[in-house]
């Protein structure tokens, strides 16, 4: 009986990490006009056929990450609130100036 639970682990644990392989995710950097990081800027996304993406921050340089769960891409990017650019793939590193 501890051999098949064991065995039962091991294959949710395979499962779980085979499915986030297939995560999307882009990562990129947001910029002000004039250069300097925007730091704590609000990014998120809409996903083709999934949804929404959860929102993450800029850290101090302006540097973030966005995952999500499905291998679809990106239709809409999101700053702060307001559509800065579209069809994005998942892995694509992004770099986005600010007004």
């Amino acid at each position: 009986m501890k051999n098949r639970a064991s065995a039962f682990i091991a294959s949710l644990v395979i499962f779980f990490m085979a499915g986030s392989a297939w995560a999307g995710e882009i990562t990129g950097r947001i910029f002000w006009k004039d250069g300097s990081s925007c730091s704590s800027c609000r990014v998120s996304a809409s996903i083709k056929r999934s949804g929404m993406t959860d929102k993450v921050f800029t850290d101090s340089k302006g540097y973030f990450k966005l995952t999500w769960s499905s291998n679809n891409s990106i239709d809409e990017l999101y700053v702060n609130g307001d559509k800065k650019r579209e069809d994005i793939a998942s892995g694509e590193y992004v770099e986005i100036r600010l007004d």
